[in-house]
C-alpha cells in the first residue's frame, strides 16, 4: 500500500510527519475523483484556462476532501506522544506528552484533565469551522 511505500522510502527522520501522508491524500484524491469530468470541460468550452478551471471549479469542490485530510491528520498527530517517545526521546515535548507526564509522573489529575478538555475543546472549534467554511465554499460555488 501507499503507506509502506512512503514508510520505507522515506524516513520520520528525514521528513517528519510523513507517516501521516495518506491521510492526507486519500481523501483529496477520493473528492477529486468524484468531480464530473462535465463540469471541467464546460468551464475549458466557456474558455476559461486551465488555472481558472482549478480556482473556480476544482478547488471548490475538493474543499471537504482538504478539510477532513486537514483534521485526519491534525487530530492523531496530537496525541503521538508514544511514537515520539520511541523515535526521539525526550528531545521534543507534544501535548499528548504534557497529557500523558500530569497523569502518570506529577500525579497532577486535575491538570492532566483540563488540558485533555482544552484539547477537546480546540479540537470540536476546528471541526465546526471546518464545517462552516464547506458550507461557505458551496455557497459560494452556487452563486
Amino acid at each position: 500500500t501507499l503507506s509502506v511505500f512512503v514508510s520505507q522510502t522515506i524516513t520520520r527522520r528525514e521528513v517528519p510527519g510523513v507517516a501521516f501522508l495518506p491521510f492526507m491524500i486519500m481523501p483529496i484524491y477520493n473528492t477529486v475523483i468524484k468531480i464530473d469530468d462535465n463540469l471541467i470541460n464546460a468551464s475549458r468550452d466557456l474558455g476559461a484556462g486551465y488555472f481558472t478551471t482549478l480556482r473556480k471549479i476544482v478547488f471548490p469542490l475538493s474543499v471537504p476532501g482538504i478539510l477532513s485530510g486537514i483534521i485526519m491528520v491534525f487530530v492523531p498527530s496530537l496525541t503521538t506522544f508514544a511514537v515520539s517517545k520511541i523515535l526521539g526521546g525526550s528531545k521534543y515535548l507534544l501535548i499528548g506528552d504534557v497529557i500523558e507526564n500530569q497523569f502518570m509522573t506529577a500525579y497532577d489529575w486535575h491538570l492532566g484533565a483540563g488540558i485533555s478538555f482544552v484539547l477537546m475543546i480546540f479540537i470540536i472549534i476546528l471541526k465546526i469551522e471546518s464545517f462552516m467554511l464547506v458550507i461557505v465554499v458551496f455557497l459560494q460555488w452556487l452563486v
